[in-house]
């Protein structure tokens, strides 16, 4: 039996209450300024979440929790971390994660490249990937050489001042 105007077999949708509880709305535009600030700084940074935004988040954040306009959290469990750990985790795990995507991205250019040696190919499109490929390889190995001189100038002048 279906209910009043409603198709026979229709889903009723119940909502669910938000996940970390519910919180006023800003209605005196207590925390405003910084919110726009935030908003202005997600704008400029193209979405992506830039060291600078994630400051003014939690600005904003620790905003509302002195206004009482959400109940006061420990910044770890709203997925902030102290600069210093991040630091520290970063070193940690060693190469950063966009450098762990680049070496990934590189070892799939060599694969590809190697596998097509063998085929003829004669478009000027493919030849203008190939050798834009062949490039980018060049600067990601030069750079690492670069990066690795530097490491080791600089574990050499640490060890002249020991």
């Amino acid at each position: 039996m279906s209910g009043f105007g409603r198709p026979p077999g229709a889903l009723t949708f119940s909502p669910t209450p938000p996940e970390r509880g519910s919180f006023p709305l800003d209605h005196e535009g207590e925390c405003k300024p910084v919110m726009l600030e935030y908003l202005s700084c997600i704008k400029k940074s193209k979405g992506k979440n830039a060291p600078d935004c994630r400051q003014l988040a939690k600005l904003y954040l620790k905003c509302r929790m002195e206004r009482n306009l959400m109940a006061p959290d420990d910044f770890k469990n709203l997925g902030f971390q102290d600069q210093e750990e991040m630091r520290k985790a970063e070193e940690e795990k060693g190469l950063s994660r966009l450098e762990q995507l680049k070496r990934e991205n590189l070892e799939l250019i060599k694969k590809r490249l190697a596998e097509d040696a063998n085929e003829k190919h004669t478009t000027r499109k493919y030849r203008e990937w190939r050798a834009n490929q062949e490039r980018l390889i060049k600067r990601i190995e030069e750079e690492d050489a670069a990066k690795a001189e530097a490491a080791a100038a600089a574990a050499a002048a640490a060890a002249k001042k020991e």
